[in-house]
């Protein structure tokens, strides 16, 4: 009889350890869970924060390009504009992402703009160096995320912001062209660059992003018209610019729409 009282107490000890030990493991397992969604909640922010920086740096480098090579009240006013509110955003995103050196490389940039020591093109790569480096620092973020599905979906998030950024160069340099009716064959080369990179990056996330992105809108035919003609001008003299019939300033607008229907698209890619 003591036998199998005892027998049964051994038996209830080791369910109530077996029990104990499982739920501490299913308290390890969520505690890691949460663990793991902390870090891609951070991540999101970043790249949320990053994402930003970035188009508010495409915004101001068109705008400079344009400034660089006329410096009159319209052009000035719209970039100082934009100035302080690039300003706002870096401020606001110091306090999550390390970008002291990024804010600095701004500033020369700023100074290369005032004081056109350079061509309009280095002018340009001056801008596109510094976001060439935020878009690293956003593939490096995408990269190190461990959730599959997270993951894939921040891969097209990627590739979209490799699409943003084309269509960004080609607002900022098509409007530098179009202010002094010159191009360069540098300028020429990058044009005929960034639209087949735009191209080539909407045929593979056409139908896999959760937002449909159409090139079909009547913005984004303009834009790719403009584009068109530069890229089909019989040659690189002013001449052949003056039948393109558009002011820098509305052209930026006109572009802009086009940017903005990828960064839309961007914004939905990076809530999932």
């Amino acid at each position: 009889m003591a036998y199998k009282k005892a027998s049964v107490l051994i038996l209830f000890l080791l369910l109530t350890l077996t029990a104990f030990f499982g739920a501490l493991s299913d308290y390890d397992s969520d505690n890691k869970k949460i663990h793991n969604l902390e870090l891609v909640q951070n991540k999101l922010l970043q790249l949320t924060y990053i994402d930003e920086i970035i188009t508010q740096l495409q915004k101001e480098r068109g705008l400079s390009i344009i400034y660089y090579v006329d410096k009159s009240k319209k052009y000035a006013l719209a970039l100082d504009a934009q100035r302080k509110k690039i300003n706002f955003f870096i401020n606001k995103a110091s306090k999550h992402i390390p970008i002291a050196k990024l804010s600095l490389k701004r500033q020369e940039a700023i100074e290369i703009i005032n004081n056109s020591k350079i061509s309009r093109f280095q002018a340009f790569m001056s801008y596109s160096n510094l976001i060439d480096t935020l878009l690293h620092q956003s593939e490096l973020l995408i990269l190190k995320t461990n959730n599959s599905d997270i993951k894939n979906s921040l891969i097209f998030y990627n590739d979209l912001n490799i699409m943003q950024e084309s269509a960004a160069k080609l607002r900022g340099l098509i409007g530098a062209i179009l202010t002094t009716k010159t191009i360069s064959k540098q300028e020429y080369n990058t044009v005929i660059i960034l639209n087949s990179l735009l191209k080539k990056y909407y045929q593979k996330v056409k139908g896999n992003i959760a937002l449909e992105l159409s090139f079909e809108k009547n913005s984004v035919k303009a834009t790719l018209s403009t584009v068109n003609k530069i890229i089909n001008i019989p040659n690189l003299n002013a001449k052949s610019l003056q039948a393109i019939n558009i002011q820098p300033l509305q052209w930026f607008d006109i572009a802009s729409t086009s940017v903005n229907i990828i960064r839309e698209s961007i914004i939905q890619e990076i809530v999932i």
